[in-house]
């Protein structure tokens, strides 16, 4: 039909740009509603989700195929800079209320390679909180679209055994070390969700009543 002088169908064009996609140069994924133009809606936004997420698996790949040394790495931090870090921002506000801390002086969150060790960093006395987080990249797939990212006031670093309704993650808790200060200690933690439908947890060293 292309061949004769047809236009091709809304299916055919919504097929290549589902392909083109993945090779477009990935700054353009970002503004995709603008650059399709008449074709936006082939793209709705009831899926956005779902191609965000597929974007960035595709980024993530890219990057360890190149040795961590492509640009995918920056816009899977730009993406962590949007996501992971208000939430980040959220599990401290939540720990320095709880410890009577004065202030957040410094939150940062970073992406790092697949084979690096991820966790947080940081110590709080009742002054200032200063803590940075490295996350995989699997975080903005695997932690932030589930909606546990912070769950009781734990930050959720990462999904150990993955389970529909009782995952197995590491997560955040800031433990008492010396008089008057605290820092950060990842341990496992069991997620279910309770009668209201939240997400809650229980740390697995430790009794539950």
């Amino acid at each position: 039909m292309l061949v004769l002088g047809g236009e091709p169908s809304p299916c055919l064009r919504a097929l290549r740009m589902w392909r083109d996609q993945f090779g477009m140069p990935p700054e353009i994924f970002a503004q995709m509603h603008t650059w399709l133009g008449d074709d936006a809606v082939l793209a709705p936004l009831e899926m956005e989700l779902p191609r965000q997420l597929g974007m960035t698996v595709s980024w993530s790949r890219s990057w360890r195929h190149w040795a961590y040394l492509d640009k995918h790495g920056r816009l899977l931090q730009e993406r962590a800079d949007e996501l992971a870090l208000p939430l980040f921002r959220q599990h401290l506000l939540v720990e320095r209320q709880r410890f009577g801390c004065r202030v957040i002086s410094s939150a940062k969150v970073q992406i790092v390679a697949d084979h690096d060790v991820v966790g947080v960093t940081g110590k709080m006395d009742k002054v200032r909180v200063v803590a940075a987080a490295t996350l995989h990249p699997s975080w903005l797939v695997e932690v932030w679209p589930r909606g546990f990212a912070v769950v009781d006031g734990s930050f959720v670093i990462e999904v150990v055994e993955d389970s529909r309704t009782r995952p197995l993650v590491r997560a955040t808790r800031w433990d008492d070390r010396d008089a008057g200060m605290r820092k950060p200690d990842m341990a496992l933690a069991r997620l279910a969700r309770g009668a209201d439908g939240e997400w809650c947890l229980s740390w697995e060293d430790r009794a539950q009543p």
